[in-house]
This record gives C-alpha cells, sequence and structure tokens, in this order.
C-alpha cells in the first residue's frame, strides 16, 4: 500500500472538518447550502464528526504499540470511517430522490464520498495483518 494514502486521507478529513468548523459560509456553498443559521449548524456539525474521523484515523496511523495492535487500530478506524461514509451515500441518494438534494449537490457531496469511499476501502483491501 502507499505510505502516504492513510495519513493523507486522515490529513483531507481533518481540513475539511477544520473548514467546516472555521469557514461554515464556504462550507455551505460547497455543499450546495443556502447560508444560514441551520447551514451554519449543519456545517459546525459536520466538520466536528470529519474532524473526529480525522484525528481517529490518523492516531490509529501513528499508534506506536505492537504491530498487530496497530493494525487492528487502524483497520478498526478505516472501517468506522466507511460506515459513516456508506450511510451518507445512502443518504444524499434517499435525499435526492425524494427531491431534497439538487442534482448539482448530489454530485458534489456524492463524488467526493464516493472517492473517499473508495481510497478507503482500497486502503483496508491492501492491509496485511503481521
Amino acid at each position: 500500500m502507499a505510505p502516504f494514502l492513510i495519513p493523507l486521507l486522515a490529513a483531507s478529513r481533518i481540513a475539511s472538518g477544520i473548514g467546516g468548523i472555521c469557514v461554515p459560509r464556504l462550507a455551505a456553498k460547497m455543499l450546495s447550502l443556502p447560508h444560514g443559521p441551520s447551514s451554519v449548524v449543519l456545517t459546525h456539525l459536520v466538520g466536528g464528526r470529519e474532524l473526529a474521523l480525522g484525528t481517529l484515523l490518523y492516531t490509529a496511523w501513528k499508534d506506536k504499540t505492537a504491530e498487530g495492535a496497530r493494525f487492528r487500530e487502524l483497520r478498526r478506524a478505516l472501517l468506522a470511517i466507511i460506515a459513516v461514509d456508506a450511510t451518507e451515500v445512502v443518504t444524499n441518494l434517499t435525499s435526492y430522490a425524494a427531491g431534497e438534494l439538487s442534482a448539482a449537490g448530489l454530485g458534489v457531496m456524492g463524488g467526493v464520498t464516493m472517492v473517499t469511499l473508495g481510497l478507503e476501502l482500497f486502503s483496508v483491501v491492501c492491509l496485511v495483518e503481521p
């Protein structure tokens, strides 16, 4: 596995989380949401989630315990993140089908999520237990 892939996934989650918390107007625009009190709360919630998931992945990757324990923690973190992203894909498709999410919003949120999900699945498949 490419040694940079997991820290890259972690850093992108952390950066998007910080962005959602610190720059909610831009985050709302990127998600095709109108700016307002509700979108600020939503981007803060999503930002907090992304920050937590990125930190979880990074700390599992940097774990200095025995290699087998590190592998299990890293795999557990990746599987948790995959579960979150898979849930997001399903809810985005459901919202789009109900007319609650525009095609542009689905494209942005679904596209980014699918690319990230693919990289995460690739990371899990390429992990080999020592």
